[in-house]
């Protein structure tokens, strides 16, 4: 069964492919929670994703993918979101099943032989059953049980009724009304993996670097001014010109791609520069998908290279 990907399953697959690739076994949801965080959980290896697409979206996203077959997820946590403003900044809290107090307390009691339920603070009073007026005693007491009293209307029961506030909107809601988010950890699968070889064949570029005598280096791991690590797909020299060239390979390029790669080539000027028989230094991305023009220039303004796949021999 195939499906057809959208811009921001491709991107954010590849991105967890890339994050694979670098040593990490899968992503996974972290708690960031503050006082003033409407949604508490970010992925390991989408931050690049937070500023441009909801967290929740990127959650339905993940299981769109997952639901494809390209990611396996296995179960880390669950948040809850307010039914009425979709915020996870919920307090948890009980109510009495009679009138809806929050002012219950937790109470033992006990059974006395009439059936009735009788609080241990009542008991201590000295009091007659409140049900048949028998003397209290041990011995026509039974069960000894936790259970609830209702300050507000004095009722007595075992299972209070759950519900959250929630600290954003002020709405009360029991739990089961509440919206259920499952965070899981996502790792790709070979479905996955063979997408994007097809969608990126590197094999097919690496042989036209080295059939212009180009020594290739794949997925080279780098850490950037800023101490972020990244994965540049080709770093190739070229021993008898002095040139190298700092490669990352696409199926496409838009206007929303170029200011995150920008971002880390601009990380990686420090790492891979001019030095000994090095004279320059090339950034380039490869595309599978012919870029447009407007890309190209925007590109070039930004001081790296889009180059089409089918135009590499051109430049090498």
């Amino acid at each position: 069964m195939s499906y057809r990907l959208g811009r921001d399953e491709l991107r954010i697959l590849e991105a967890i492919i890339r994050y694979t690739r670098a040593g990490a076994e899968y992503i996974k949801p972290e708690n960031i929670s503050t006082s003033r965080e409407e949604n508490s959980f970010r992925f390991t290896g989408l931050e690049q994703f937070y500023n441009e697409i909801d967290e929740l979206k990127i959650v339905e996203i993940l299981e769109n993918l997952r639901y494809m077959g390209y990611l396996e997820g296995t179960f880390e946590s669950k948040i809850l979101l307010c039914s009425s403003c979709g915020s996870s900044r919920l307090r948890p809290s009980s109510a009495c099943p009679n009138c809806g107090s929050e002012d219950i307390e937790k109470k033992i009691s006990y059974i006395h032989s009439c059936g009735a339920v009788i609080l241990e603070d009542y008991i201590k009073t000295g009091g007659a059953c409140p049900k048949c007026d028998e003397d209290i005693t041990m011995e026509n007491l039974r069960e000894k049980e936790i259970t609830y009293v209702c300050n507000s209307c004095g009722e007595i029961f075992k299972d209070p009724i759950p519900y959250s506030v929630c600290l954003s909107c002020g709405s009360r809601s029991v739990l089961k009304e509440n919206r259920e988010v499952i965070l899981r950890n996502y790792k790709p699968t070979e479905q996955a993996f063979n997408l994007f070889s097809t969608l990126m064949p590197m094999e097919r570029i690496v042989k036209m670097f080295v059939s212009k005598g180009w020594e290739v280096e794949l997925n080279v791991e780098l850490e950037g001014v800023s101490g972020q690590k990244h994965i540049i797909d080709i770093y190739a020299l070229k021993q008898s010109t002095g040139e190298a060239m700092a490669c990352i390979v696409k199926p496409y390029v838009d206007s929303i791609e170029i200011m995150r790669i920008v971002v880390v080539f601009l990380d990686l000027r420090e790492v891979i520069k001019p030095s000994g028989f090095i004279k320059a230094v090339k950034w380039v991305v490869i595309t599978v998908d012919k870029p447009e023009g407007s890309v190209v220039e925007t590109a070039t303004r930004l001081g790296f290279d889009i180059i089409w796949i089918e135009d590499i021999n051109k430049v090498l």
